[in-house]
């Protein structure tokens, strides 16, 4: 994960230099920002996780392994909606639409580990 979030704070720099090179980026440069902002808030967020379970000597389980893989799948989907950016926009709200679906199961899944925490 500490890999993977210090790949993301060098693809964040490269994507803000690149923007301060365009001319004329076919996407709005503060829409870009505010999507690389977002995307390097994801990456802390989930570094910030594993180095407190890391802390906790907290073991994963299958609740753990369900909210991981619906993380990655919503980071997959806004990957695939900025790649079609900007002449597939349809294609890319559809897969802002799928990211949103994500997270919220995500939280749903968030939930059901904490319901079932509490049952013990």
């Amino acid at each position: 994960m500490r890999t993977a979030e210090h790949a993301g704070d060098e693809a964040r720099r490269a994507l803000v230099t690149a923007l301060r090179e365009v001319l004329a980026a076919p996407v709005d440069q503060e829409d870009l920002y505010v999507i690389s902002d977002r995307l390097d808030r994801i990456e802390n967020v989930a570094k910030n996780l594993v180095r407190l379970a890391e802390t906790l000597g907290w073991v994963p389980d299958g609740h753990a392994a369900r909210m991981g893989a619906l993380g990655v799948e919503g980071v997959a989907h806004l990957v695939d909606g900025l790649a079609t950016l900007p002449a597939g926009r349809d294609r890319a709200v559809a897969a802002a639409d799928a990211a949103t679906k994500a997270a919220r199961r995500l939280e749903k899944a968030h939930r059901a580990a904490l319901a079932e925490l509490g049952r013990r």
